[in-house]
């Protein structure tokens, strides 16, 4: 279900896009209805992400959903609002970005640990053999 909801949501953003390109007379209205429609398929991706979903996954919809509307309010020229979106998503992403580097540490850690537990083993097993 979720995968639906995020595709439906990139393929309204993607034809937002794709019209923006084409300089159509009736061209802004028409993208403003398709970011629209993006932002509410990545609100329904966050409401769907909160009942079965981990907590990374959760923070990742909301990053998605903040950009989305960003995207949509900036079109719809409401700045402030978009500015506000954008530095939600990007503080977001800067919080999972350092969530994974956190869990590298950690298993960087372990190895290391592991690594000396057995070159402790082996040196005690070298005194006993010599």
């Amino acid at each position: 279900v979720l995968w639906y909801l995020l595709v439906s949501a990139e393929r309204s953003w993607a034809h937002a896009n794709e019209i923006q390109k084409q300089q159509q007379g009736r061209r802004r209205q028409q993208v403003l209805k398709k970011l629209k429609r993006a932002k509410e398929w990545a609100d329904l991706l966050l409401e769907k992400a909160k009942t079965s979903t981990d907590e990374t996954t959760i923070k990742e919809c909301q990053a998605y959903s903040a950009w989305m509307a960003a995207n949509y309010y900036l079109e719809k020229m409401d700045y402030a609002t978009a500015s506000k979106e954008y530095a939600r998503a990007m503080t977001l992403c800067y919080e999972l970005s350092q969530g994974g580097d956190d869990s590298k540490d950690k298993k960087e850690e372990e190895e290391d640990d592991d690594d000396k537990l057995t070159a402790r083993r082996l040196e005690r097993q070298d005194l006993f053999v010599t």
